[in-house]
């Protein structure tokens, strides 16, 4: 019997680990991680090691997490083997060495933010390393828009997995010399990641009263007078104060009407709260 566990155990023991940055990307089922998980602790219970259970608990509550969870089920599933440069040449539009596609939209609207981590982060780190180990540097310039980006860049790093989110601070301070630029859009730049905000070179500020958001704003803008910041809770619906190398001087300007007009008016409550007609009581 012990020999039996012996044997089951040295099969998930690999003894010629050689740590090369060369990573081969080699595969793996996920069923075969709780098991590789479960009889490493095994092990090292067996060797005396009472307490690896309580020191692993929150690694296996994680894994369980994941493993339960229908929004992870692309984790257990088998799909076909798909070279990751192809796949990376596949996303970004790219046909026979000719752009195909000009615009990529990734709409994660239904997705929670555990998800829109890890979809924002690996992908952004591939397209980063695609363009940092090309050939010729900087002759694939590529655009990343992110939306709403405190769920994604916040200022907690390893809120959610870990330090995966630090991809974003690499691409502000490197992505430039490889062709790699940022274009930023929050509600609430205080929960941004700092190091990601300084090294944006151009600002464009709507409409902000959260005290926390000003003090950020303050902190990152130390080249902004403090009469240009009172001006922003006070700007006007549809207007932004604008600064940076795009600019010779901070100026606040109109945006233009969108055309076609999407669907995102303030409702009109004092119009729509108190209809009478569709009024029904019902006991």
């Amino acid at each position: 019997m012990e020999e039996t566990f012996k044997k089951s155990v040295r099969s998930f023991i690999k003894s010629d680990i050689d740590i090369d940055p060369n990573y081969n990307y080699e595969k793996f089922k996920f069923s075969d991680l709780g098991d590789a998980i479960e009889n490493a602790i095994l092990y090292e219970e067996y060797h005396g090691n009472k307490q690896i259970r309580d020191y692993c608990s929150s690694m296996i509550t994680r894994y369980k997490s994941i493993k339960e969870r229908e929004d992870f089920k692309f984790l257990t599933k088998t799909t076909a083997k798909v070279d990751q440069a192809t796949y990376i040449e596949q996303f970004l539009g790219i046909g026979n060495k000719q752009k195909k596609q000009q615009i990529i939209i990734i709409d994660l609207n239904s997705a929670n933010d555990d998800m829109v981590e890890v979809i924002s982060c690996v992908l952004s780190r591939m397209l980063f390393e695609k363009l940092r180990t090309a050939k010729e540097r900087n002759k694939f310039p590529v655009n990343l828009v992110l939306e709403e980006a405190h769920r994604y860049i916040s200022l907690e790093a390893g809120k959610v997995f870990g330090d995966a989110d630090r991809i974003f601070d690499r691409i502000a301070k490197e992505g430039r010399k490889y062709g790699m630029f940022l274009l930023i859009s929050s509600q609430r730049p205080s929960e941004l990641s700092k190091t990601v905000l300084s090294q944006c070179s151009n600002f464009i500020v709507h409409r902000i009263q959260n005290p926390e958001d000003l003090s950020h704003i303050r902190q990152i803008t130390p080249h902004i007078s403090e009469t240009i910041l009172r001006h922003l809770p006070s700007i006007p619906t549809q207007h932004a104060l604008i600064f940076g190398h795009a600019v010779n001087l901070p100026t606040t300007f109109r945006v233009n009407d969108a055309n076609p007009k999407p669907s995102s008016d303030n409702n009109e409550i004092s119009k729509n709260w108190f209809k009478e007609k569709d009024f029904k009581v019902s006991l």
